[in-house]
């Protein structure tokens, strides 16, 4: 980038890892040796948790858009990268030819339109407007898949001039030395997720219900536990086959990966979907469904269905369950697919985006 010096902003909370962590580290990684300096816009997680999660997030709004917004406005910077899309309204009051956001998912204008399960607050519906009125202004958005970057045209009004995909990566460590993993006995079938609705998880128990009838497995559900889900397992007669995991390391979860037989993620929608990748990166089979992002994430090495025809998501996990060849092919095809998703790649396509920025500066 010429020497010329880049602000990322990080806006999750010290303490606290999560996917947005996950994609800092990953961006400051890709940048390494180039004049960048990564600062946090957030409170610590000790703090605002003090207040409850609700309130907590609100909390945390609020620093920003005060305290926070307040001190990035006197960083000296050639460009700007807020690493986070829900929080574009940083960028008021700063150069918005300088800046660069990344744009994960739309999910409360989604939700408040109907596209998907949920609905959002009030207060979440001004800041995510906030939030969308600059994303439209700023010099470029960097989209994590050609999903949201369609989102992000219609909904938010981003130029299509103005907008690029840059996919999210896997880290060095979960592309070397992974392979394939040995599955136990009998088949494990490993779901992770939160608790939104579009995850779709009591779709979930669902298909194992129907996989169970015909095919001996187990289902391994990693995340919250709740009593809803624990109802719809039980009228599913599948109860004592779950094995609940509320949480779990980043070893333990690429071991768990490569001791499942598949992993099944029937999502209503998803920004990017990164577990499609991890899971493929261990060597472990996917079945997901055709919604959003995830056909372009698996890149046609996954076996899909669409998320409501849960009868066909249990019919291809059959499939990879009781035919070899159809995991082994499967197996091999996430591996080699999972492969391209390097922070070498990740570099590339920002240096794109970046240089764009510059040409315009150029020009000017």
């Amino acid at each position: 980038m010429n020497g010329k010096r880049t602000i990322l902003v990080d806006t999750a909370p010290r303490g606290q890892r999560g996917s947005m962590t996950r994609y800092a580290d990953l961006v400051q990684a890709a940048l390494a040796g180039e004049s960048v300096e990564r600062v946090r816009i957030a409170l610590p997680a000790r703090i605002s948790d003090l207040f409850g999660p609700r309130l907590g997030t609100w909390v945390q709004h609020g620093w920003r858009l005060s305290a926070g917004r307040a001190w990035l406005a006197t960083k000296q910077a050639d460009l700007v990268h807020i690493l986070d899309g829900s929080f574009a309204y940083l960028a008021e009051g700063l150069d918005p030819e300088r800046c660069v956001v990344t744009c994960h998912d739309l999910i409360p204008r989604l939700q408040l339109e109907g596209w998907i399960p949920g609905k959002p607050g009030q207060a979440a519906i001004k800041i995510m407007n906030r939030s969308l009125r600059v994303l439209a202004r700023v010099h470029h958005v960097v989209a994590v898949s050609e999903n949201t970057r369609q989102d992000a045209i219609r909904l938010a009004g981003v130029d299509p001039a103005r907008i690029s995909v840059v996919p999210n990566v896997l880290a060095p460590d979960w592309l070397k030395g992974q392979g394939e993993g040995v599955p136990t006995t009998p088949p494990v079938i490993l779901h992770i997720g939160n608790s939104a609705s579009y995850k779709n998880r009591a779709g979930v128990v669902r298909v194992f219900s129907q996989v169970r009838k015909t095919t001996p497995a187990r289902l391994v559900m990693i995340g919250p536990r709740d009593a809803v889900l624990e109802q719809v397992a039980a009228g599913c007669g599948v109860a004592q086959d779950i094995e609940w995991r509320e949480t779990v390391s980043e070893d333990q979860l690429k071991a768990l990966y490569r001791s499942a037989s598949l992993f099944l993620f029937p999502s209503l929608y998803e920004g990017f979907g990164w577990p499609v990748l991890e899971a493929m990166a261990c060597g472990c089979p996917v079945v997901c469904s055709t919604a959003a992002s995830l056909p372009e994430v698996a890149g046609g090495a996954a076996l899909m269905a669409p998320a409501d025809d849960e009868p066909g998501l249990a019919m291809q996990c059959v499939a990879v369950l009781t035919k070899p060849e159809v995991s082994a092919h499967c197996r091999q095809a996430g591996l080699r697919h999972a492969a391209g998703f390097t922070v070498a790649r990740l570099a590339e396509d920002l240096r794109k985006v970046y240089g764009k920025n510059e040409k315009l500066k150029a020009e000017s």
